[in-house]
């Protein structure tokens, strides 16, 4: 099974206002169809939003992006990394702009959406299967994004989720 709904109560409403708040004062990576802000660092680079954001990170190197970035600390995104009986790093908001898609690809590690802005014309579809999904506002999903998968968001508004790495299989 690629996508399963977990039972997860999240706040959507808190979880929307951090976005709005992140968007007018993080840094966001400048790639397009998509930018990145991270929730998560790594020791590295302890005040950098964006050096967990991109792609080639190995598993490994996606696991050190565990430590909450300090704009979060005390914030609802505490709250909510503790809603999980599993750990999840590498957490990050992810913007799909309007009328744009990914490539296919397939990631290292399964994913944790949450999606916080979306519209009937947003889908994750998974090459193999063949299966096309919506994922709704206000449910968790895990996804096996190791399987091979693109996202597509057909309408002109844009897509948020929040996206999280785990090494959990369901």
């Amino acid at each position: 099974m690629a996508i399963k709904e977990l039972n997860i109560d999240v706040n959507i409403e808190k979880l929307k206002d951090l976005f709005e708040n992140a968007w007018t004062h993080q840094a966001w990576t400048p790639t397009y169809p998509t930018v990145q802000s991270g929730l998560c660092v790594n020791n590295l680079e302890p005040d950098n939003y964006l050096n967990s954001c991109g792609g080639g990170f190995s598993h490994e190197q996606e696991k050190s992006f565990s430590i909450l970035h300090s704009f979060y600390k005390e914030s609802y995104i505490q709250e909510y990394i503790q809603l999980f009986d599993f750990p999840i790093y590498r957490l990050r908001w992810m913007i799909l702009f309007g009328k744009s898609c990914y490539s296919f690809h397939q990631d290292w590690t399964p994913r944790i959406h949450t999606p916080i802005i979306t519209n009937s014309q947003s889908h994750l579809i998974f090459k193999e299967t063949a299966n096309i999904v919506h994922l709704e506002i206000g449910k968790t999903y895990f996804v096996d994004t190791t399987q091979t998968h693109s996202g597509m968001n057909g309408h002109d508004d844009w897509r948020v989720h929040l996206i999280g790495c785990t090494q959990n299989q369901l």
